[in-house]
């Protein structure tokens, strides 16, 4: 007859004298008793894991590759206004964050503004530095560059 085994250890448990203990698994596992007679104790429970990183839409520049910026779609009805804006931007002719395309009507994909006088999707602020991001006027393909 065995004269005792060891204590498991949280990630398996070692084998004692006569058994094996068996560690318990992420939050709230038990461990479980030995085999054989007079077998180790069992192991602790596991620590649970980390939880995983936020998913979140990928960046395509200072703009999300869903063509929106801190959660506002970026097409439809804008309006420019001198303070107080939703977005703060730049107009450039080269490696803008996003291409926009002025339309009279059905502002309906990425990067496609029609100007509006009242209840705007969005409103802007035409400014020379520090923008939110910045645009160029296009009068074909809108949208992310």
């Amino acid at each position: 007859m065995s004269t005792g085994g060891s204590a498991g250890a949280a990630a398996g448990g070692a084998s004692g004298t006569g058994g094996i203990g068996v560690g318990g698994v992420g939050a709230g596992g038990v461990g479980a008793g030995g085999v054989g007679d007079g077998g180790g104790a069992g192991g602790a429970a596991g620590a649970a894991g980390a939880g995983g990183a936020g998913g979140g839409v990928a960046m395509c520049g200072r703009i999300s590759c869903d063509c929106t910026y801190k959660g506002t779609k970026l097409w439809g009805k804008y309006k420019v206004v001198t303070s107080l804006a939703d977005f703060k931007v730049q107009e450039v002719t080269s490696f803008a964050d996003l291409n926009v395309q002025k339309v009279t009507s059905l502002a309906d994909r990425c990067g496609e503004w029609q100007e509006v006088t009242s209840l705007p999707d969005f409103t802007i602020q035409k400014v020379t530095s520090l923008p939110d991001f910045s645009i160029k006027i296009v009068t074909t393909f809108p949208g992310l560059p």
